[in-house]
């Protein structure tokens, strides 16, 4: 009995050790040949058309500020070479009380197409292209409530420098915020003139005049805010629309410049898709987008237009200097 029970004993347990090789080696056999693809790292981003992306700034906003606590503080020149020129009288209250010194000025200026780029505003009217000679921002206020334009007689002005001789065929284009915190930019009804008045206080100032000098563009404006020199980009040539497209993130999540060297025109891009746009025009293409954790990715590419193209935006990761950099070079 005792025998009969050893041999099945080591019965079962040869058994065990062939099941357990076979396991072993079937195991072995999944491990080699079952390959497990890497996982897909999604890059998570601020949708450019939400709140969020207002929050989604590269570089804080810089302006100049300037308290103007008596006459002798007029006139004055920021560093970028903005020259602002006034009186207290040009000012007033929305309700149209008057106001004493001091007031404080605080002007945003946008001469390069890094300043626009980054500050999201576009040289584009009613989605029609516009070559620019510098926006300026100027807001005014007494005791931080904002004041206006005296509407019916004034001296301010705003000199907008320019390398050589300032472009005759410039205009004025006032600019309107929009919800999304871009700007649309309607142009300006403007008495032009090439010699400067006699006197700019009487009531025919308030129509928005500029003039044409060596260095600057010297604006007498009827509103104070968003101020352009811009004209509009008249080209015969054929026109058509460039198309974006991005595996991941989603194209909505990306901010998008088209930037055109050769005419100094800054057009950002919605929903992948901009219309009107010049064929055979040379275009430096910038884009970028802001992950949740704050990590700045971005996408360049220059390129002359084609009829109905599509460019498949990449973006790689990158640090914050390396991308202005690029920009300061554009």
């Amino acid at each position: 009995m005792k025998t009969h029970t050893f041999r099945l004993t080591t019965i079962i347990a040869t058994l065990l050790v062939i099941l357990s090789g076979c396991s072993k080696e079937r195991f072995d056999a999944i491990k080699k040949d079952e390959v497990i693809p890497p996982p897909v790292v999604k890059v998570e981003v601020f949708p450019a058309v939400d709140e969020q992306a207002k929050k989604t700034s590269i570089v804080p906003v810089e302006t100049t500020k300037k308290k103007v606590n008596s006459a002798g503080d007029f006139s004055f020149t920021t560093k970028k070479g903005t020259t602002i020129k006034a009186n207290k009288y040009d000012f007033m209250l929305p309700n149209g009380d008057w106001v004493d010194y001091p007031v404080d000025i605080e002007i945003q200026e946008l001469y390069t197409p890094a300043d626009m780029i980054l500050n999201r505003v576009s040289t584009v009217s009613n989605g029609k292209m516009l070559i620019t000679g510098g926006q300026v921002n100027i807001s005014v206020s007494k005791d931080g409530k904002p004041l206006v334009l005296n509407p019916y007689n004034n001296t301010f002005s705003v000199n907008i420098p320019t390398p050589g001789y300032a472009d005759p065929t410039m205009k004025v284009f006032y600019g309107n915020e929009q919800n999304n915190g871009t700007v649309d930019w309607q142009p300006a009804v403007m008495q032009q003139e090439q010699q400067q008045p006699a006197d700019t206080t009487k009531k025919d100032s308030i129509v928005t005049k500029m003039y044409f000098e060596e260095g600057h563009y010297k604006i007498f404006p009827t509103q104070i805010g968003w101020i352009n020199v811009d004209k509009f980009m008249n080209s015969p040539v054929e026109k058509t629309v460039l198309k974006f497209t991005s595996k991941t993130p989603a194209i909505g999540s990306i901010f998008i410049f088209l930037y055109f060297d050769k005419i100094k025109s800054v057009m950002e891009v919605y929903n992948g898709s901009a219309k009107e746009i010049p064929v055979g025009e040379h275009i430096k293409l910038v884009c970028y987008a802001v992950s949740e954790d704050e990590n700045l990715y971005s996408f360049f590419k220059d390129f002359n237009v084609a009829v109905d193209q599509s460019i498949e935006i990449q973006l790689e990761k990158t640090t914050k200097e390396e991308f202005l950099k690029y920009l300061q070079g554009l």
